[in-house]
């Protein structure tokens, strides 16, 4: 952590906490005088904080446990319940802004990184009401910057900050799993491979395990509802999804005004001589899309936790 701190001088430090900032008072002014009246589906989570669980049919248990925190806290009113949403997507701008700092970005970087992370329609829609969306969106920027700091320091510690943190993301949102199935390619197609011959990404990759076996075993004793919720959605609900509709509500998802910053994003770490270094983030992005794509009935929105790392490439 205190290598990440030297990154950051006041002046991009400022920068940063002035766009979270922004981001914050935008959501926290809303909530207290214009909002929305509850949402539907979090009448549904509210309840499912009054019976907490290792697992819940459509879900894992974390951020149903975050919001049963906040309500002994803070209680249940309408601004309550959207707090910490807001907070975190204040803090997903900050953390967007961060990882163009930690690629090599100045302040205008920064700056576009930051903005882009504001006017996303995906991010501004999960920061207005309580789901488990927002959390999975910071909790995978967070993972980009652990990576990120393993490619630059190559301190084996990052492997366990990654392996904790992309297990909090599945124990927050099961679609997680794709950005790990990514963090594996990127893995054996850059020079990381060479880390397979130590243990620490094995032991990585145990600590995520560990960390998501308690809704791995409440499926198991539960008839493996999850799977069943899955198969039902996609033979129901989905089945109107086709690759066209996944790949054209990109664009709608993240604001057309931010597409040629993370077009040039995603270009600039596959092919640009300047990216190679980063080069595994953009394979990781490739993956999880080639992946959503093959399953043929993906919405949009499972994509959205991989923008944050486009955005702070995309200077």
């Amino acid at each position: 952590m205190s290598q990440i701190k030297t990154l950051l001088d006041r002046r991009t430090l400022t920068l940063l906490l002035a766009f979270a900032g922004i981001k914050l008072l935008l959501h926290l002014g809303i909530n207290l005088w214009s909002g929305y009246e509850i949402f539907r589906d979090e009448l549904y989570y509210l309840a499912c904080a009054d019976r907490l669980a290792w697992g819940y049919v459509d879900q894992p248990p974390l951020s149903i446990a975050l919001l049963a925190a906040v309500r002994g806290v803070i209680g249940d009113s309408l601004f309550a319940l959207r707090l910490l949403p807001a907070i975190a997507g204040a803090a997903l701008v900050f953390v967007t802004g961060l990882l163009a700092r930690m690629m090599g970005g100045g302040r205008f970087a920064i700056s576009l990184a930051a903005i882009a992370s504001i006017v996303a329609g995906e991010v501004l829609a999960v920061s207005s009401i309580w789901s488990m969306n927002i959390f999975d969106l910071l909790l995978v920027a967070l993972a980009m910057v652990w990576l990120i700091r393993l490619i630059d320091t190559e301190d084996p510690r990052y492997w366990i900050a990654l392996g904790l943190t992309l297990g909090l993301g599945l124990l927050n949102k099961v679609g997680v799993l794709w950005v790990g199935l990514g963090v594996v390619a990127a893995i054996v197609a850059s020079p990381l491979r060479r880390w397979l011959a130590t243990p620490w990404p094995w032991v990585s990759g145990g600590v995520s395990v560990l960390v998501f076996l308690p809704y791995v075993l409440w499926n198991a004793t539960h008839d493996w509802a999850h799977l069943e919720f899955i198969e039902r959605a996609v033979s129901g609900k989905y089945s109107g999804l086709d690759a066209w509709t996944f790949l054209s509500g990109q664009i709608l998802h993240q604001n057309p005004s931010t597409l040629l910053l993370w077009l040039s994003g995603l270009t600039w770490l596959l092919f640009a001589p300047g990216g190679r270094k980063y080069r595994p983030l953009g394979v990781i992005w490739v993956t999880a899309c080639v992946v959503l794509i093959a399953n043929g009935q993906s919405k949009a929105s499972y994509l959205a936790s991989t923008y944050a790392m486009l955005f702070a490439a995309g200077f």
